[in-house]
């Protein structure tokens, strides 16, 4: 059976927040790495819009609600401004300059 469908039934046994699987529980119970879990999740979050929600506290799980799946979303997006910040710190750039936002400036007619 295909990695991506092991995963989903092995999640079909963990919907809603109160019983998430941590992420190297279900890699185990799959027989594959935690990277190699990850990518799985991705690509069904990514390619086929699954609803598979979890962060480290909760583990990994089916949302049964749509306040789960907003607890996710809200966790993701956290996640991915904290990285952009560091990056655009490294850089020693704004956000903006770093996303390659437009900035509009003032022109002079001559």
């Amino acid at each position: 059976m295909a990695l991506k469908h092991e995963v989903l039934n092995a999640l079909a046994k963990h919907k809603g927040a109160g019983r998430g699987i941590k992420a190297r529980d279900l890699a185990k119970q799959l027989g594959v790495s935690t990277r190699q879990l990850r990518r799985e999740i991705t690509s069904l979050r990514y390619g086929e819009g699954r609803p598979i929600c979890g962060k480290p506290s909760t583990g990994y799980f089916l949302a049964e609600t749509a306040a789960e799946l907003e607890a996710t979303d809200a966790f993701l997006h956290r996640r991915v401004i904290s990285t952009l910040q560091i990056m655009a710190r490294m850089r020693n750039c704004s956000m903006p300059a770093l996303l390659g936002q437009l900035n509009l400036v003032e022109t002079v007619d001559k």
